[in-house]
């Protein structure tokens, strides 16, 4: 019986945390979104709210779902959305990490204020072998890179220097939701994206 994986330096092996896709969505998307969101409420985000934490030191920014919230339904003026976001998404994964992947999680649209952020962080965590898991998270740009200043998405792979990405309109960033990743503070004007959380099997 062998005990060892046959580990190859092979560079081909090298794992993907996460892909970058320019010009994601067409413009009638990106504008259906707009006009989506321009009408919706906004609320402070937090870090899980039902258990009644919510530390502005971890966290601090604005949001509102793209979905409504009462039926938890897509308004038709969305489904184009949801549908070029899964297409790519679906196509991303199936290239890449080939996760068992289903349903998703509303979207969320998130604004960050001057002084707003988003410590380090993962997307997942253990979860009963009941219930899904997150595996795949991405975040588009909804605002030029020229409109705020900080507000980097940062992404570690466990090295000394994180990657550092800033999010131009319509970038479309898709990572592992156990990713260990950070917004950091906004300096300078305003920094808007669009978030997602897709969900399959428990890793096993």
């Amino acid at each position: 019986m062998d005990y060892f994986f046959n580990i190859s330096n092979n560079s081909s092996n090298e794992f993907i945390w996460y892909e970058i896709i320019e010009n994601a969505l067409s413009s009638n998307s990106i504008k259906s979104i707009e006009r989506y969101v321009s009408k919706k409420e906004m609320f402070d985000a937090g870090v899980n709210e039902e258990y009644g934490t919510c530390d502005e030191s971890v966290r601090r920014n604005k949001g509102c779902y793209l979905a409504d919230e009462e039926t938890i339904s897509v308004p038709n003026s969305i489904v184009p959305v949801y549908e070029e976001l899964s297409n790519i998404v679906r196509d991303v994964n199936s290239k890449t990490w080939k996760y068992n992947i289903g349903g998703w999680e509303p979207m969320q649209y998130f604004k960050y204020g001057v002084g707003d952020h988003f410590t380090w962080h993962i997307d997942t965590q253990p979860t009963p072998q009941t219930i899904t898991q997150r595996k795949i998270s991405f975040s588009l740009g909804i605002s030029h890179s020229h409109e705020y200043e900080g507000g980097d998405l940062e992404l570690s792979m466990g090295g000394i220097n994180p990657n550092k990405i800033k999010l131009r309109k319509n970038d479309l960033i898709i990572f592992n939701s156990f990713l260990l990743h950070r917004v950091t503070p906004i300096t300078k004007g305003t920094r808007k994206t669009l978030v997602g959380f897709v969900h399959g099997p428990n890793f096993v």
